[in-house]
């Protein structure tokens, strides 16, 4: 079998196979697995063979800890088919398998071809769409004080104004990410940024449109001060896949994700999915913060 790596222009051939899984975690987002092809050394390949999408990740100097993704369509690839697909191709694992496989399969089933560990940091954080559009209730107070706090001195002053994301808009929106990461890289608050983080950044804008992605600006005083971005998932579920805003502008955040909520979910999707925190503190408590209706696990057979 010939694995090629995945690049933007791919995202055609791949997107097909993606239809209508039943699967709520974000990397069944071909949008997302395409912008975030490279992470901690690995790159996504694919193969396409038999009307079958294979997918692995391969990291060039460590082999050893190369994975695969589950085939698609899934529905003839029991555990057993699994196991001996890995034993075919030469890899160790499968990684970010969804509870659902588990339970359509059987925990006890699966058990008897792999070892099975949750993979924690990877599990997804969804909402309810209407909660984050209306914000209701004492446990969202604090978020509405903020966006009150930023319509009295941005909205209704005239200063800001939101937009949905335009061709014509993208060169302004590459600069504001190379303007908000070169930001974040000089506070100490934060690590050294992720290059990985960035390039995929760059890939949402560079190629949103051929990725299918919606999105909006929410500007002030006519500039950028935050940008978001929704991939597809399935029609029950979108992924906000990029968010950020300029952080010296109090409440931008909140009402960037309010707006977000209102005019790129709402009629649309039921929920939305905030992917992982991906065990970093600031994330993890900035998703908690929104009150997720569920978590979607997922989990390494090897």
């Amino acid at each position: 079998m010939h694995f090629q790596k995945l690049e933007p222009e791919h995202y055609p051939i791949i997107r097909p196979f993606f239809d209508h899984l039943p699967y709520d975690h974000s990397v069944f987002a071909p949008a997302v697995i395409t912008a975030w092809r490279s992470e901690n050394g690995f790159h996504v390949h694919f193969a396409i063979e038999n009307d079958t999408l294979y997918m692995a990740a391969k990291n060039e100097q460590h082999p050893e800890l190369n994975y695969l993704a589950l085939p698609l369509p899934t529905e003839s690839f029991s555990p057993l088919a699994l196991k001996k697909l890995a034993e075919r191709l030469g890899f160790p694992r499968f990684t970010l398998v969804p509870m659902a496989y588990i339970e359509k399969h059987g925990l006890e089933n699966a058990a008897r071809y792999f070892e099975i560990s949750e993979q924690t940091h990877l599990e997804d954080y969804v909402y309810r769409t209407r909660d984050l559009a209306e914000l209701r209730g004492s446990r969202y107070s604090k978020k509405r004080n903020l966006i009150h706090q930023f319509e009295r001195e941005y909205v209704d002053t005239g200063r800001s104004s939101v937009e949905m994301i335009r061709p014509e808009v993208i060169p302004e929106c590459l600069q504001f990410l190379d303007a908000w990461y070169t930001s974040r890289n000089r506070d100490k608050e934060y690590d050294h940024v992720d290059e990985n983080d960035r390039q995929a950044a760059f890939t949402v804008i560079s190629d949103f449109f051929r990725l299918e992605l919606t999105g909006l600006v929410v500007r002030i005083d006519s500039e950028i001060a935050g940008i978001a971005t929704v991939a597809h998932l399935n029609r029950n579920m979108g992924v906000l896949n990029l968010e950020m805003a300029k952080r010296n502008r109090k409440g931008v955040y909140q009402y960037l994700d309010r707006e977000c909520a209102r005019r790129l979910f709402l009629g649309r999707y039921e929920y939305i999915n905030k992917e992982s925190d991906m065990d970093v503190p600031g994330l993890r408590q900035a998703k908690q913060s929104y009150h997720p209706s569920r978590r979607v696990k997922c989990y390494r057979f090897w």
